[in-house]
C-alpha cells in the first residue's frame, strides 16, 4: 500500500477491485480525511505536519481545520468519530 496516496485526489482500484483514493500528502496543507479511519486519518493529519485530537470513536465525520487550507506545520486539528 502506498501510504502517500489515501489522503485525497481521485479515485483508483487495486488489483482486487476495492476501490482507494489516490493522493500526495503534501506538508503544510490540511489534507480531507473524513470518512477514515482512526489510525488512516491520523497518520494522514501527522505526515502532513498537523498535532491530532481525537474525539469519538468510528470514523472521522468531521474536522477542525478546512481540506486544502495552507497551515503552519504544528497547528492542531480536532477529528470528530462516529
Amino acid at each position: 500500500m502506498n501510504w502517500n496516496s489515501i489522503s485525497q485526489g481521485d479515485s483508483a482500484k487495486t488489483q482486487r477491485g476495492v476501490p482507494f483514493i489516490e493522493a500526495q500528502i503534501k506538508e503544510g496543507v490540511v489534507p480531507n480525511v473524513k470518512g477514515m479511519g482512526l489510525a488512516d486519518a491520523i497518520f494522514t493529519m501527522e505526515n502532513a505536519g498537523f498535532k491530532t485530537k481525537v474525539l469519538g470513536k468510528g470514523k472521522v465525520i468531521a474536522q477542525s481545520l478546512a481540506p486544502g487550507q495552507r497551515m503552519k506545520i504544528g497547528t492542531n486539528v480536532v477529528l470528530e468519530l462516529n
